[in-house]
């Protein structure tokens, strides 16, 4: 047995490009030795059956060297040379599916040889399927500066007369540098937000100084939408934040033909998190954000490979409880639960029509679903038995809530060294549910007492439920 990078990569591949891969072998100038080319045809006869943590390294050698006795040394050069044939052939398949890679190469190879008059019209033809794609993504911009950098050079090359402006090149490059920068600070500050490291980007102060005196480049939604996220973001001024996000969603509705996709991916998440964790904040948000993810949903800009994140998933779902759409959500993790990944899928579809059926008040069928599962995802877990403790409450079981606290209470410092720092706000609303099934509700005093308490907790997630359970009692 033999784990091997070879098949992992092999796996990877569609039929439509083992097919491809294949014609690719075949040809003398890429692969000169058969033997890599029988290797192939072993994986390719095996596919099903492949495992890349434990496959047949004998037989594979058998199926290429009948003659010979098995040599693992012989077998791992064997694959390492066809896999250095795959990565060429992810390299070439890349370059041609991608024609402004293409235009570039081909442009590069006439400019190193001198050929005028060729580069002029691979030059003439570019710019031209240039103008034709809507995408203005940071590499837009930059492959622009690599063709008014080629013209340049025709210029002066063809000894034309008039002088050719520069200015061109530096403003493709401002703006391809500028949205870059802009993503990058983007990306880092979110990033802070969940971790303990700290960036330094020692340009951004200038950067955004100069695009408030010089906003040109903000006609651009590579620059602009980075640009006004940031502010969102960094402003301390809620107003402010709010002019600069509201703008910034603006301009990524509008966007959807504008970049491609991964930016889009990127910026509708950017956006989202925005509206999460200023949803408590500013209610209108709730709405907003929920938009957000239909939007991101219809354009496709949310699935990778086809599948939706979990999370992605999950948060969905929650904001649409929360606006109350209950049939959307019963017909949207119908229709999306299974474009979640495959290894998730049921976990967190079974977590997901659990949570609407017990924001639906459907208590007996939450019941019977969350009794049924014991979720691998700690904070999941944790989640659900939070359900069923507010279940037990809502129907008053007192019997069952206070044998149901007892356990969770063990079951949480079992965990603790997974849980950390999000132990002490499990143990609270442990604490202040016990509080409740204890509280003199007939004593005006008590009560008052109990709301303080609760109001005086620095770490508590359900304070809202809790305290709405008090205002009851």
């Amino acid at each position: 047995m033999l784990s091997s990078k070879l098949v992992e990569v092999f796996l990877s591949l569609t039929g439509y490009e083992r097919a491809a891969l294949r014609q690719f072998l075949l040809s003398p100038y890429h692969n000169s030795r058969e033997d890599v080319t029988l290797l192939f045809n072993y994986l390719q006869a095996q596919v099903q059956h492949l495992n890349n943590a434990q496959w047949q390294a004998e037989a594979a050698f058998a199926a290429v060297y009948p003659a010979q006795s098995y040599d693992k040394t012989q077998l791992r050069h064997l694959m390492s040379f066809l896999l250095r044939a795959i990565e060429e052939f992810f390299v070439v398949s890349q370059a041609l599916a991608d024609q402004s890679m293409s235009n570039k190469l081909l442009l590069r190879a006439y400019r190193q040889r001198q050929l005028t008059q060729p580069l002029d019209y691979a030059h003439a033809r570019a710019s031209e399927q240039l103008e034709k794609q809507p995408r203005r993504a940071p590499e837009y911009w930059q492959y622009r500066f690599d063709l008014e950098d080629t013209a340049h050079y025709l210029h002066q090359t063809m000894g034309r007369e008039k002088i050719r402006s520069l200015q061109p090149l530096a403003d493709y490059l401002n703006i391809q540098y500028f949205s870059h920068y802009l993503r990058l600070a983007c990306l880092m500050h979110a990033q802070q937000a969940v971790s303990q490291i700290e960036y330094k980007l020692d340009l951004l102060p200038a950067i955004l100084a100069f695009l408030v005196e010089q906003p040109a480049a903000l006609n651009q939604p590579a620059v602009a939408l980075y640009y006004y996220y940031y502010r969102a973001i960094s402003e301390s001024e809620a107003v402010e934040s709010r002019l600069h996000f509201t703008r910034f969603r603006e301009l990524l509705l509008e966007a959807t033909q504008q970049l491609e996709i991964e930016d889009m991916r990127d910026l509708y998440y950017l956006a989202i998190n925005y509206g999460i964790r200023r949803i408590n904040a500013e209610l209108g948000l709730l709405r907003e954000t929920f938009d957000l993810y239909l939007a991101g949903i219809q354009h496709g800009f949310l699935f990778e490979n086809g599948k939706l994140h979990r999370f992605a998933f999950k948060n969905i779902i929650a904001l649409s409880l929360h606006l109350k759409e209950f049939d959307w959500a019963h017909k949207f993790i119908d229709s999306h639960g299974q474009l979640v990944h495959q290894e998730y899928q049921n976990t967190y579809i079974h977590y997901c029509r659990s949570k609407l059926l017990f924001t639906e008040k459907k208590y007996s069928q939450a019941i019977e679903l969350l009794q049924q599962v014991e979720y691998e995802d700690i904070f999941l877990n944790i989640d659900a038995k939070i359900m069923l403790l507010k279940i037990y409450y809502e129907l008053d079981e007192t019997e069952v809530l206070a044998s149901f606290l007892s356990s969770f209470r063990v079951f949480i410092n079992r965990k603790k060294k997974l849980l950390n720092y999000h132990i002490d706000n499990y143990k609270n609303i442990i604490k202040v549910v016990s509080w409740l099934l204890q509280v003199n509700s007939y004593s005006a005093a008590d009560v008052a007492k109990l709301r303080l308490k609760i109001e005086g907790m620095k770490i508590l997630t359900e304070r809202a439920w809790l305290l709405a359970q008090l205002e009851r009692l």
